[in-house]
C-alpha cells in the first residue's frame, strides 16, 4: 500500500476530506474526458461521434454542478 493510499484510508472517515477527494476526482475525470475528445478530433477518428461525446460531457458537467450546489 502506497503512502498516499495509507493517508487516504486514514482520512476517509473525515467528511470534509471525502468531499475534497470526490471533487478532485470528478474534476480530473472531466478533464480526462475533454482530453479524450480532443485526442479523437486530432486523430480524425472516423468512428468517433463528436455530438454524442459532447452530449455526454455536458451531462457529466451538469451532474457535477448540481452535486456541488447541493453540497
Amino acid at each position: 500500500m502506497s503512502n498516499y493510499e495509507k493517508l487516504k484510508k486514514s482520512y476517509m472517515n473525515d467528511a470534509e476530506f471525502v468531499k475534497m477527494y470526490d471533487d478532485a476526482k470528478t474534476q480530473v475525470d472531466l478533464e480526462n474526458e475533454v482530453q479524450y475528445i480532443k485526442d479523437k478530433i486530432h486523430t480524425n477518428d472516423a468512428s468517433f461521434n463528436l455530438i454524442n461525446a459532447l452530449d455526454t460531457l455536458q451531462k457529466h458537467i451538469v451532474d457535477y454542478t448540481q452535486k456541488r450546489k447541493l453540497a
